[in-house]
């Protein structure tokens, strides 16, 4: 709940700052606010440490000791700064969206900025925060790394120790079925609030949104200091350890554990696109098979990922192929957990072109054909950022890589939670360092697709 507000606060203050402010350069700005996602939670976790921990970098350099970031603060503030890029994003989109002629119409009635954001804006992009917003609270919920690296004992922290130290399964069990629920609460509560209202989509007039005449100076300086806490800080703490402390230097086995986090992504993400077509294919046109596939969205991003990770675990057990503790077994989970991305985005794109399915079939063309040469080209840019994000989610993803991976088969995540479990903090800033750069393709390719795949996934069609 405490990150949910602070996520909505500063991601819709970011977004009303790009969008409606007297600001130059919105597309870099768009960038640089969007640009957190490349940096894992648990990695901004360990920046903070090597900042603002013992013997960190402030200690260091200023012979000052300040509070410990360790505990409920801590991980908040880490969750913030890692999570609001989803309200941003999503609220920046709705606000690109919308008819400037009611903002005229309210401006020229006399209407105070405050006013206006209250009676026109807000209700219009309601949808959209909250959306942003139920994402934040469900990775929130699911976080596993951050938090442990932190010091803050969860939910998602039990069920791992339950099947590491004390190894009951069924005690772990029943901990992932009240981490389900809490986040099938959440998902409910949301789209209950919500309802069935969309944003409204106004006609595009180049760069007709209304904005301040002021200057944009105030909310340059606002956006790069966000901007600065949730990348800088990384960044700058990461590359300090690196080059000026003792010691700290690459392991050998990093590039294998590169490797190992790269493959592992990309077979999945690509498993998990072809996967999700054949549902979208059969959801369109057909409201009950779409609210079907919808409903398999919402339970899949309710469950965290070290659920994922175990349930992967019993399932596997129980086949008689030898699968358990493989690498293939990675892939697996990565399945499980991510498979409701693909689907939101096959499904997002093959909602659209309905009438032109209809018009092929109309001209008697098989529905095979039809799919291949109509709705697919028209489903590609979706699948295409569908594909970078799971990419970019699986690359981070932690709690299921650790339960699963073989004796051996190391990512750059597992590397880094090994080396902070051991608080040797400074010999895991080369792979959080490497991870980041990793992870800053598959943003772009995202970015440059626009926000197609990070939708309201409780939105109705």
């Amino acid at each position: 709940m405490l990150v949910t507000i602070f996520v909505v606060v500063l991601g819709v203050s970011s977004a009303l700052l790009v969008e409606r402010s007297g600001l130059r350069h919105k597309s870099f700005w768009r960038i640089l606010m969007s640009l957190p996602l490349v940096v894992p939670p648990y990695v901004l976790a360990l920046s903070v440490i090597l900042v603002a921990g013992p013997r960190g970098l402030a200690e260091q350099a200023f012979s000052a000791t300040l509070p410990s970031p360790f505990g409920l603060w801590g991980s908040a503030f880490v969750l913030t700064m890692a999570t609001y890029p989803y309200v941003f994003l999503l609220t920046s989109a709705a606000l690109r969206s919308l008819d400037p002629s009611r903002e005229e119409a309210a401006k020229v009635s006399g209407r105070t900025a405050l006013s206006r954001f209250l009676l026109v804006i807000f209700p219009a992009i309601k949808p959209a925060v909250a959306g942003g917003a139920l994402l934040a609270a469900l990775y929130c919920i699911s976080d596993f790394g951050a938090v442990a690296v932190m010091r803050y004992n969860t939910l998602t922290v039990a069920v791992y120790e339950q099947i590491t130290a004390r190894y009951d399964r069924a005690g772990a069990a029943v901990l992932s079925l009240v981490l389900i629920a809490l986040g099938a609460t959440v998902t409910l509560t949301q789209s209950r609030l919500v309802g069935d209202r969309h944003a409204e989509e106004g006609v595009r007039r180049g760069d007709a949104n209304v904005q301040s005449r002021g200057s944009g100076f105030p909310a340059a300086g606002g956006l790069a200091f966000v901007g600065l806490v949730a990348l800088g800080l990384p960044l700058f703490s990461l590359a300090w350890w690196i080059f000026t402390q003792p010691g700290v230097r690459v392991e050998d086995g990093t590039g294998r554990f590169a490797l190992n986090a790269v493959v592992t992504s990309a077979i999945a993400a690509t498993i998990i696109v072809l996967v999700a077509i054949p549902p979208a294919l059969m959801a369109e046109g057909s409201r009950l098979r779409r609210l079907m596939v919808r409903g398999m969205i919402l339970i899949g991003y309710s469950v965290p990922g070290v659920v994922a990770g175990l349930a992967t675990a019993m399932i596997l057990l129980q086949l008689p192929l030898p699968l358990y503790a493989t690498a293939g077994a990675v892939v697996a989970a990565y399945l499980v957990r991510f498979l409701p991305q693909g689907l939101l985005a096959a499904e997002a794109g093959g909602g659209a072109p309905g009438p032109l399915t209809e018009a092929g079939l109309t001209l008697g063309r098989r529905p095979l054909a039809v799919a291949a040469r109509v709705t697919l080209p028209l489903m590609r840019p979706h699948l295409i950022a569908g594909w970078a994000l799971i990419f970019l989610s699986c690359l981070k993803e932690l709690p299921a890589t650790l339960l699963l991976r073989p004796p051996g088969f190391e990512t750059l995540a597992t590397r880094i939670w090994v080396h902070s479990s051991q608080g040797s903090f400074g010999r895991a800033a080369v792979p959080a360092l490497i991870l980041i750069l990793l992870a800053a393709p598959p943003l772009a390719l995202l970015l440059r697709r626009g926000n197609i795949v990070l939708g309201n996934p409780t939105k109705s069609s």
